[in-house]
Order: C-alpha cells, then structure tokens, then sequence
C-alpha cells in the first residue's frame, strides 16, 4: 500500500462510526503457458506433455523423437520419428504452411491419430483454460478439449479461427488434453493454450478474472459491474473483497450488503437488479463505505431504487477530509440515478439511513490496474 493510502485509512479510522481500517489482501496466480514454456530438450516438460493417440482408442503414446527439421526451414518439432502427428513451433515466417510466426502448430496423423497437448494438473482447485485453435492451413478439422477422458468443448470440421475460454475445477494428477484430428492433408493447426489458478479472496473475487467491467465498457475509465462476482458466488454473496485484487474494497461493517440481482424479483421485493446487467451491490439500511487504495479522479456510480423511493447523500473524502458531498434521488421502479465526483478521492461514504438500495456501475480512473 502507498504512503498516502496508509495515511488515508489512518484519517479513516478517525472519523464517523463507518470508517475502518481497511484490510490489505495479497495474492499471487499461478500460470502456465504452452509457447513460453515449450522445450525443445524435454518432452515432457513440467506439467506439460506431448504425444498422440491411436485412432481406434485412447492409447497414450509420448512424442520421443525431436528435430528441428519441419518440412523446410528450422522448425523445432516434436514427432514419434514420421512427419506426423507433431507438434511444431513456426521459427521460418509469418503464415508458414498456415501458423503465424512463432506460434506452436499440431498436426494429426495421416490415418486420422490425434495429436495430443497434455497438462497434468499440480494443482487442487479451479483453473481459468484460455486460448485458441487457429484456422491454419486448409484442411477441415476437429479440435476437442477433454477432462480425464471426459470432453468439456470441441469445434468439428471448422476452418476458421477456434477461440476458447473455459473454467475447470482440477485436482492433482487430473489430465487435460488438448486434441487435433480431422483432415490429415493439409492439417496444420496453431494452437495457444494459458493456464490461470483462480485465487479466491476470503469472501471474494476470483483473481482469474482479468476483466471486471463488462466487454461492452470502454476500460478507461474503469468500469466495476457486479455481475461476473455474482456468476461466481450468487444470491447473497458479501462483495468485501470481490475486488481486492483492483485496488478497491468494500465496507458493510455497520450495515448488511451483499451482491444480488437475477432473481430479486420486482419493486416490493427489494429490487437491485443491475444497470448494466443483472446484478448489483444491494445494501440494507446502515452505513457503507468504498476505498481505493490511492487517490482516483472521474469517479461515477448509479444508485438504483430498492424497495421504496429514496433520497441518498454520498460524501467523497481524500485523505480523511471531506472534499464533496453529492445526493441522488430515486422514485418509481427500476429507477436509477448517476452521481459522479471529480476527484481526487480515496473514499466514498455514507451515513446510516432507512432505506434498501443498490449500486452498480462504479467508473473511476488513477489506480495502478486502472490507469
């Protein structure tokens, strides 16, 4: 934490019954990379394995012959001692027989022998799998991605660029394959495969996700929705430290919040359900409070109508001292109400009152993951 974050939770502390120190949570993702970690002394290297099977089974067999000879150029390329199948890394130019420069390519056996990418899992716990099967050279192929055997996504007979983003629960020794077969000639495939650990915080956000706004908001400024931490954890989840990993916590010490949305129901219910999706953060009555661990400019956020129309005052603090104070006032179902703050601030606050509202769509810029 910087200097002026510390001093600012240390005024923090200081001031009404709703500001807390803030806890500072780190943690660090493990990740694996196909390309990056590729050998060409070792197969197999790490957690990663190549190979092939039979055409007729599942019958592992390990690529045990190497040479940096594929077809024409220096290409390192991992065979069991023919042309294929193989696994090949593109060394000789942009587009060579379909795979982009220095992109590791897999090709099927000419009597349809898949070649096989395997990782052997080191890990207990829930892994993010990105990456893509490129289009390659012409020939129409199959590509699966399969668990202990079981198959979790495939693309048949395609032509055209594969991408895939996946989470997995693993355990150790579980074996995850990435398959080619299909059309022998011309079967050049590209492939990348990443592997992220998906770090839970203690009540929190998963650090696998990279993108916490929504696909459809610009990034800059930063834009914090709620749905991807519901996805994840559902009705009713505390959001303390969904976002941890941003640089920005939540405080519901002196009041109930939780992330809500998709089933909440109608006005009457208590109805957060998002601004940009179907979730939102859903506060009962009490104070709550946002702290960005250092100071953030172009700060917005939408108040949504709960179960009753409300009148709301935030206050915005920079190093413990007041600096503005904005009001939103939502009336009638769904309503919502847009309230922004120049900045710089470090905290959003506001005092106890009576009513059940919701939050979403918190936009800010200035922090170290949100430039």
């Amino acid at each position: 934490m910087s200097t002026a974050a510390s001093r600012s939770m240390v005024g923090k502390a200081c001031l009404t019954g709703w500001f807390v120190l803030a806890t500072a949570l780190t943690a660090s993702a493990q990740t694996w990379d196909l390309t990056a970690e590729f050998s060409t002394t070792s197969n197999p290297t790490g957690p990663w394995w190549y190979g092939w099977e039979m055409s007729t089974g599942p019958s592992w067999t390990l690529f045990d012959a190497y040479t940096d000879f594929q077809y024409v150029g220096l290409n390192p390329t991992w065979t069991s001692g023919t042309t294929t199948p193989s696994l090949w890394l593109n060394l000789t130019s942009e587009g060579f027989d379909g795979a982009p420069l220095n992109w590791l390519s897999i090709h099927p056996g000419p009597n349809g022998e898949p070649s096989v990418i395997r990782w052997i899992s080191p890990i207990s716990g829930d892994v993010r799998l990105d990456g893509a099967f490129l289009a390659g050279d012409i020939g129409l192929m199959d590509v699966y991605i399969q668990v202990n055997g079981v198959t979790i996504w495939n693309a048949l007979d395609f032509n055209s660029d594969q991408a895939f983003s996946l989470n997995q629960a693993v355990a150790v020794g579980d074996q995850l394959d990435w398959l080619v077969t299909g059309g022998w000639a011309y079967g050049n495939t590209p492939v990348s495969i990443h592997i992220t650990e998906v770090v839970i915080f203690s009540d929190g956000f998963e650090s696998g996700n990279t993108a916490p706004w929504s696909e459809t908001v610009p990034p800059l400024p930063c834009t914090m929705l709620f749905d991807d931490a519901y996805a994840q954890f559902g009705q009713g989840s505390e959001p303390e430290w969904f976002y941890a990993i941003y640089g920005v916590t939540f405080n519901n010490d002196w009041g109930y919040g939780v992330i809500g949305g998709m089933s909440n129901g109608n006005p009457g219910s208590w109805n957060v359900e998002g601004t940009n999706g179907p979730a939102a953060w859903g506060l009962w009555p009490g104070p709550h409070a946002i702290y960005f661990e250092s100071p953030v400019t172009g700060v917005s956020l939408d108040i949504l109508r709960g179960i009753e129309d409300a009148t709301i005052t935030l206050d915005a603090y920079l190093d413990g001292a007041l600096v503005d104070s904005q009001v939103a006032t939502v009336s009638g179902p769904f309503d919502f109400e847009t309230v922004s703050f120049a900045g710089p601030i470090d905290t959003i606050g506001w005092e106890h009152h009576p009513y059940v509202f919701g939050i979403d769509n918190i936009r800010y810029s200035g922090l170290p993951s949100c430039p």
